[in-house]
């Protein structure tokens, strides 16, 4: 793979607008365009992409936080040659609308709805869940409310532990005067080594809109946290409706060495969890093809147990 590589903070500024050079594999795989619907849930629009023929096993992807549906760059596409394949953006991220309250009830309301809305249900196989960091939050609530409805639920570093404050984040809701001033100040958090730059270009200008005014801003409610009701999602980890695997980045500072010892004690026996070598937290955008061999690996070997 031809990576690109940054230990900067803000390692588009570089480019000064510019997309970083991309490898000939990566272009022919983004030219797979999606399908982009939206499904209305409880008043508020949610946007979902979809990849891959109706009717191939479901796969429902949801992003992390402050993320959106084409985050999982060229993850979705690469899986929608053999699957149904639907991306998400949660409320108030993305491509959907705003709440003036959000709950994570009302997250697995809005991912179960874009499940249907892009017949993910029309296979003979019930479909998989894939979430990444905040991501795994709803997707741990939709195991343990209607899991019986899907095969598994595969939890992307997932950094759910047994604190008991919830995590608050805050954030500007700032606009840019050009899109190159935009770019120049994407960064991954937590912070950590970028790699392939050319999948962090792509992520950030889709998480990018125009305003009336000409001015860029990100495409997420800058008080998503501070109205986000609180939510136990430690507690909820251990009576899953449906299997679970834990698949994390070798390299993340939020999965650590300690916390995944205590999710293995806290998670249903027999989880498997599967590091991803050289990847941190964001390991769809580090290691892309061992992310798709490990969802690829883990569905496969259900299948083979269940025959």
């Amino acid at each position: 793979m031809n990576f690109v590589e940054s230990s900067d903070r803000y390692p588009l500024a570089a480019f000064a607008g510019e997309k970083p050079p991309a490898p000939e594999w990566y272009r022919r795989v983004m030219a797979d365009l999606p399908e982009v619907g939206t499904v209305e849930v409880d008043k508020t629009a949610i946007e979902f992409l979809t990849w891959g023929d109706i009717g191939k096993p479901g796969l429902l992807l949801i992003h992390g936080n402050f993320a959106h549906a084409h985050w999982w760059g060229p993850l979705s596409p690469l899986l929608g040659r053999d699957y149904r394949v639907c991306a998400m953006s949660l409320a108030g991220m993305g491509g959907s609308g705003w709440r003036t309250t959000y709950s994570v009830e009302v997250q697995v309301q809005e991912a179960f709805a874009a499940a249907q809305a892009a017949q993910l249900f029309a296979a003979a196989e019930r479909p998989t869940v894939i979430a990444h960091s905040f991501g795994a939050e709803p997707a741990i609530f939709l195991a343990a409310r209607i899991g019986e409805r899907f095969s598994r639920a595969l939890l992307l570093d997932c950094g759910v532990a047994p604190t008991t404050e919830q995590e608050t984040l805050t954030t500007r809701g700032r606009s840019y005067p050009t899109i190159a001033d935009a770019l120049a100040r994407f960064r991954l958090a937590p912070p950590q080594h970028h790699r392939n730059l050319f999948i962090l270009d792509d992520i950030a200008r889709k998480g990018l809109v125009q305003t009336d005014d000409g001015a860029w801003r990100w495409r997420f409610d800058p008080h998503f946290w501070s109205n986000l009701e609180a939510y136990d999602g430690w507690s909820t980890l251990a009576a899953p409706k449906c299997p679970l695997a834990f698949i994390y980045g070798e390299d993340s500072t939020l999965v650590t060495p300690e916390l995944v010892v205590l999710q293995q004690q806290q998670a249903p026996k027999g989880t498997p969890f599967i590091p991803i070598v050289g990847a941190g937290h964001h390991l769809m955008i580090d290691q892309p093809f061992a992310v798709y061999a490990a969802i690829r690996g883990v569905i496969e070997e259900a299948r083979r147990t269940q025959v």
